[in-house]
């Protein structure tokens, strides 16, 4: 990848955060708010699946399932930045304890409340103590059981946690071995080794998706949910991890993404363009069923979620409606629940299917809609501010200062 110097004027708002290792990107958050609302309305639309909305609204609908690569890319673009920014400033980098501490207090207090209230709501009831702390270690994608079982809908989407915490687990070890293997390389060597790096992740998860077609073994159900089946989505974030603490080392314009940086309208143009080709493919009915469009369809979204994420990472976020848009504050506080709804909203789907009497796939859309859009707010919210944000306070102090607190001077 090309990288140019041409002044320090160029470089002012190439990147839509200041240099730094804990750079915040004020635009990313909005797009955990867009990415929640995409995977809502999916999955509202799957519970009403039979019934006909119409050609377009019908394919669109179908699509939104793209909000999950959405949010794959973006959190490896976040959580590698910062191990690239120390490499190349010569530092070691966050430290794996550190990094897993931050991990564990930002997912688990709020699934474990999400699943405690599931649990007694839908009076769900484990088929064994293995089983139950499987699902409450996110260990649910690797046991043998159906991950979808119906006794478990209500929580079934938190299977993608699951394949967040397997990156989790892998990114400080790949991040270790990257600078161990590339210390004596220059910042330019060592970006162009990077993207390389992340290029093999790239065929990896592609590779391991066609075979899943292609063998069709006995644990595909299973597979297509583990880290290596979307790995590929992961290194493109983690890609433009690399580009984006390349121009944070010394401001130096890498090709062709000073463009793209003054150009967010044409960004989402592209995006747009890519997602309406993506609808006149008709998709499998069952999510999550691998086929030759399965594969196809992942990875075309991995490259429109990618190019859609773009005016958020690059760009001076003074600048421009659209990033005026995304970094509203509105946007940044749906981002902050989201989480929350997240874990929430296929639960009160399934209640409006109840409330309103609803037969399997049948559902009216705009009415379940109606009853669980505004109370998955409510609950998100009650887990942000009563469960997760006390936890996120937490999560920078010493593990010992949680349980062992200084005598007051006096």
């Amino acid at each position: 990848m090309k990288v140019t110097s041409r002044g320090p004027a160029t470089t002012a708002g190439l990147e839509s955060a200041p240099p730094g290792e804990h750079a915040h990107f004020p635009c990313l958050d909005a797009y955990r708010a867009i990415g929640m609302m995409m995977v809502f309305l999916a999955h509202a639309h799957y519970s009403s699946i039979a019934n006909d909305k119409g050609v377009v609204v019908d394919s669109i609908l179908n699509r939104f399932d793209i909000g999950l690569p959405i949010f794959f890319v973006l959190s490896a673009f976040l959580l590698f930045r910062p191990f690239v920014v120390s490499q190349f400033g010569g530092r070691s980098g966050p430290a794996a304890r550190r990094f897993y501490r931050h991990r564990i207090f930002r997912v688990f207090p709020a699934y474990w409340f999400a699943l405690t209230v599931i649990v007694i709501w839908f009076g769900i009831q484990f088929a064994s103590f293995l089983q139950a702390v499987g699902f409450y270690a996110l260990l649910q994608d690797y046991g043998s059981g159906p991950v979808f079982d119906p006794k478990f809908q209500p929580i079934y989407q938190a299977w993608s946690l699951a394949t967040e915490l397997a990156f989790y687990a892998l990114l400080p070890l790949f991040a270790y071995a990257m600078r161990r293997a590339l210390r004596r390389f220059d910042v330019d060597a060592q970006m162009g080794l990077l993207i390389g790096a992340c290029v093999v992740l790239y065929v990896t998860g592609a590779l391991f998706r066609a075979y899943l077609v292609a063998a069709d073994p006995s644990w595909q159900k299973n597979a297509v949910l583990w880290l290596p089946a979307w790995l590929d989505m992961f290194a493109l974030g983690m890609a433009l991890a690399v580009v984006s603490a390349r121009i944070a080392y010394d401001g130096r314009v890498v090709a062709p993404f000073g463009w793209i940086a003054r150009h967010p309208g044409a960004m989402w143009a592209i995006a747009g363009l890519i997602f309406f080709v993506i609808c006149l493919f008709n998709p499998n009915r069952t999510p999550l069923v691998v086929t030759k469009e399965y594969v196809f369809r992942q990875a075309v979204y991995g490259v429109c979620a990618t190019v859609f994420l773009l005016p958020g990472m690059f760009g001076d976020p003074a600048h421009g409606r659209i990033r005026g848009f995304l970094k509203h504050r509105a946007m940044a506080y749906l981002g902050g629940i989201s989480l929350g709804f997240y874990l929430f909203h296929v639960a009160f789907l399934a209640k409006a299917e109840d409330w309103t009497g609803a037969n399997p796939f049948r559902a009216n859309f705009l009415g379940i809609v109606a009853i669980a859009l505004p109370l998955t707010f409510l609950a998100a919210n009650f887990s942000y501010y009563v469960v997760e944000k006390p936890f996120l306070r937490l999560k920078s102090q010493p593990l010992s200062s949680l349980w062992h607190r200084a005598p007051a001077s006096t």
